[in-house]
């Protein structure tokens, strides 16, 4: 009688026994060969792993902790949605300061507005032609100085730009409280996976 082993299993019930797995492990499991990384990227395992991961938090391993926290760096085998349910559950604390950012297209981030923000019909309608991926880290900020200071006037709003090369703007905004000029520089690099890189920061002030 033939054995039978993992490999001889088919995709879907190797992608489910992946599912059952911790997110290290998992994302561990990708990697051991071709067959298995297009079975995690063709059956998407990582979603309900990631949203029970997000569900206690708290209570998981710092190993999981920080592989979720760099999962953006896992683009070739994680689905859009996977970053989608991320960017709707987790709390903002994390989105700002620990998640590395993922590179999503505008559908993506509008998706993951939509799904932070699902009764949000005014600051949709605020939209106006901007970047989804701008608009929507435009609102986690507000909502952050908000609870941390309970401030709501718009007043307390500072708008800022970044210059990327080659020739591309983008447009911020953020609690005036809140703004600083490395620490944003920094937060940026974070989401980018690029903290390793020294970089320097020159900052001009203009008073309108």
């Amino acid at each position: 009688m033939a054995s039978t082993t993992i490999e001889s299993l088919p995709s879907e019930i190797q992608a489910q026994i992946a599912s059952y797995l911790n997110l290290t492990s998992a994302i561990a499991f990708s990697q051991v060969c071709r067959a298995w990384r297009n079975t995690c990227k063709e059956m998407d395992p990582f979603t309900g792993i990631v949203c029970q991961l997000l569900h206690k938090y708290a209570d998981s391993s710092i190993t999981d902790r920080d592989a979720l926290v760099t999962l953006a760096r896992r683009n070739s085998i994680i689905r859009p949605q996977t970053y989608i349910q991320i960017m709707g559950r987790a709390q903002r604390d994390f989105l700002i300061h620990d998640f590395e950012q993922p590179h999503l297209n505008d559908k993506s981030w509008q998706d993951a507005f939509d799904a932070r923000f699902p009764s949000e019909t005014k600051a949709k309608t605020w939209y106006n032609g901007r970047s989804w991926r701008n608009h929507f880290w435009s609102e986690i900020n507000r909502l952050q100085h908000l609870y941390i200071t309970g401030c709501t006037k718009v007043s307390s709003m500072v708008t800022y730009f970044l210059l990327y090369r080659p020739h591309r703007l983008t447009i911020n905004r953020t609690g005036a409280a809140l703004f600083n000029a490395d620490n944003t520089f920094n937060a940026i690099k974070a989401q980018s996976a690029m903290s390793h890189h020294i970089t320097f920061t020159r900052v001009r002030e203009k008073i309108w």
